[in-house]
């Protein structure tokens, strides 16, 4: 064994401790096992950390398109049913104007746009909104 190293010298790990053939052998097949098993978990990890934050970034992105977009249907919605309330069921354009938001608001309710009281979701329908002059309000479902 020698045990007067110069400076800077290396000094194996087999070298330092008089170690056998055998637990030299030893030692780089474990090695060889864990560098073998760091290259095995290493790349589908990096992958999957990319999948993971790009899946991530993608659902933060679609929320918040989803909250603009909510916000920009409810404003036109809102205008349109100040433009139904200022005409006259005589008007020529009247009929157009209830379609188109009677047609909005069953869009606005189908993607969850308002939330009621009642707790029912199930009802599908949207008769309060298509009887009467001008269909239901969207100031009560706020």
């Amino acid at each position: 064994m020698q045990h007067d190293v110069a400076h800077g010298e290396i000094v194996r790990w087999s070298d330092e401790f008089g170690a056998n053939n055998e637990t030299i052998k030893t030692r780089k097949a474990v090695e060889a096992a864990v560098d073998t098993i760091t290259k095995i978990l290493a790349g589908p990890a990096a992958v999957w950390t990319i999948i993971v934050c790009i899946v991530g970034l993608l659902s933060v992105g679609l929320g918040i398109y989803w909250l603009f977009n909510k916000q920009a249907k409810l404003s036109d919605l809102a205008e349109l049913r100040k433009r139904l309330d200022d005409l006259k069921p005589s008007d020529p354009e009247y009929g157009a104007v209830r379609a188109l938001y009677t047609s909005m608001m069953i869009d606005a309710e189908r993607w969850g746009f308002f939330h009621s009281g009642s707790g029912s979701d199930g009802d599908g329908g949207s008769a309060d909104h298509g009887s009467g002059d001008h269909g239901g309000s969207v100031g009560s479902h706020h």
